[in-house]
């Protein structure tokens, strides 16, 4: 039986990047990784929900190849969606979209028991370091809510304040901010280790 290995965290703090790293590397054997989902605009309510249908079908693949491979690992889970709705309905002023977004989790859960990671690590950086990192993707419309240090403290705040209510294990947190590539990675070797 795998793990499964998820990363979670604000853009630019490392998810993608300490995957590679990792797989790149050997530290991790037999590996299979299951990328992050990229549906479109989250900027609406039937837009969050594509992405929550798509957990159904990620938890498929999860439960599929969970029996062939030692580690799975996860660029982002069902949390993201509900932090970006989350954070967006601060910015808004208006939590009705994040309140019926919950709705449907709480129906797609129950119906399909979406698949938790036994290990789940929340990369982080500051706001300043994670617009900065991105920069070049500034001009881009439809990103426009990651260059918004609101709405990235938001985002931010739901994994300290909200996560608990969704039956995941506990979160380990690395700060990215100061780290290299290396580093970020024997940091998350030494936790998996233990």
């Amino acid at each position: 039986m795998a793990n499964i290995i998820a990363f979670e965290g604000i853009p630019g703090a490392g998810k993608t990047t300490a995957i590679n790293t990792l797989l790149k590397n050997g530290s991790l054997f037999n590996c299979a990784v299951v990328p992050e989902l990229y549906m479109g605009k989250l900027d609406s309510l039937s837009g969050s929900k594509s992405y929550l249908d798509a957990e159904i079908d990620k938890s498929s693949i999860i439960n599929d190849t969970k029996n062939h491979y030692d580690n799975i690992l996860l660029d982002r889970t069902f949390l993201s969606t509900i932090a970006y709705c989350y954070a967006k309905s601060k910015v808004d002023g208006d939590a009705s979209t994040y309140l019926d977004l919950l709705r449907y989790f709480k129906y797609l859960d129950s119906k399909h028991n979406l698949i938790r990671p036994t290990c789940l690590f929340y990369l982080n950086i500051t706001i300043p370091e994670s617009i900065k990192r991105r920069e070049k993707f500034s001009k881009i419309d439809e990103l426009h809510n990651w260059f918004d240090p609101e709405f990235l403290k938001h985002f931010s705040e739901f994994y300290d304040q909200k996560m608990n209510r969704f039956n995941m294990p506990g979160c380990i947190l690395i700060d990215t901010t100061n780290l290299s590539k290396g580093s970020v990675t024997k940091k998350i070797m030494s936790i998996l280790k233990k």
